[in-house]
């Protein structure tokens, strides 16, 4: 709204809001313009005016890091509680070099001697997710594209599989609630999160199956938050289990778990180092839940849907290469050893 103020008898000036800023303290600033004519009509005119034809200079004289701030504070009704968090510690931790450059003033140089720079300590995957938020944030508040950006490559190594043998061992030494996580995690590939959001309003008796409609989250507040919505749109899914495993929910009320992720982790790497299996963590047991499944011939496709992975995961293709190679190799020696009996013969 326009703020009148006659400055003399041959003048009307009159003080608007044109758009507002970020501050540094997160909070956002109005801009405010004063325009200068002989009527209110006119005055008025040439705020519109102005509005029309500059309404985006004055976000283009915003930092980088006010930039990436408010694009924050724009999803926080969109993306999960634990996202939010990731990225404002992101800014927060990774942004020194660049924070402070006007939008219209930021040069492919200067983002590529930024990446460079985060190389030295971070993993590539860590770049690629922050400056894919410095990205997002830019062209959300401006035309700007840093498109010859070049990031490190990513070495993917092979993912760790636990074998059934030593998901016996750990289970022996499980008991209570966490005995009921390794099994939630190994034969229904549940995630963390997804564990512990878990009541006994989300088992079906009826068919046998738990249904994944939430997650355990840890949000910008650091506390633990349920979210309405898994970690996908392919994490909502009903999960069939045994007997044998439902059956240690009957009569329980509320969580079924009764712990958040970092509890469950905590147990879980107590048990895991007892049992000398280093390099196992209650994630890799969806691995494991994959490769049994692959092994036993079921199609990927089935796969992705009864483990809650998007469509063409990295790590689930990753996974069923890892078993394919396996079954090569037992092939490999099952035609040595046809063709060296027929030799010997």
């Amino acid at each position: 709204m326009a703020n009148i103020k006659k400055r003399s008898k041959n003048s009307v000036s009159i003080r608007v809001v044109v758009g507002h800023r970020i501050g540094k303290d997160g909070r956002r600033r109005p801009i405010v313009k004063m325009f200068t004519a002989e009527t209110e009509a006119e005055a008025k005119y040439a705020a519109l005016d102005y509005q029309l034809h500059h309404k985006d200079e004055d976000r283009r004289e915003m930092t980088v890091r006010e930039a990436v701030q408010g694009y924050i504070e724009s999803k926080e009704n969109v993306l999960s509680p634990s996202t939010i968090r990731a990225d404002l510690s992101r800014l927060q931790n990774n942004f020194d070099g660049i924070g402070d450059v006007l939008l219209s003033k930021l040069t492919q140089a200067q983002v590529q001697n930024w990446v460079n720079s985060m190389a030295r300590s971070l993993s590539a995957k860590s770049i690629a997710n922050i400056y894919g938020l410095m990205s997002a944030a830019v062209s959300f508040y401006s035309d700007r594209r840093f498109t010859q950006t070049r990031l490190p490559r990513r070495v993917r190594k092979p993912y760790y599989v636990p074998t059934s043998d030593e998901v016996r061992k750990l289970l022996s030494e499980c008991s209570g609630a966490l005995y009921s996580a390794v099994c939630l995690a190994a034969f229904g590939s549940l995630r963390a999160g997804e564990a512990c959001a878990l009541t006994d309003k989300d088992i079906d008796w009826k068919d046998g199956v738990i249904r994944i409609t939430k997650d355990m989250v840890n949000g910008p507040d650091m506390q633990w938050h349920i979210t309405a919505m898994p970690k996908t749109d392919a994490s909502y899914r009903a999960v069939r289990l045994p007997e044998a495993i439902l059956g240690r929910f009957k009569g329980v009320e509320g969580e079924l778990l009764g712990m958040n992720p970092n509890m469950l982790s905590k147990r879980f790497r107590t048990v895991a180092n007892r049992c000398g299996l280093h390099e196992m963590s209650y994630h890799s047991l969806r691995h494991y839940f994959a490769t049994e499944l692959f092994t036993q011939g079921v199609a990927v496709n089935l796969v992705e849907k009864m483990g809650g992975w998007s469509r063409n995961s990295p790590v689930l293709q990753q996974i069923y290469i890892g078993v394919q190679d396996s079954e090569l190799l037992k092939s490999y020696e099952v035609m040595t050893d046809h063709f060296g009996s027929v030799l010997d013969k």
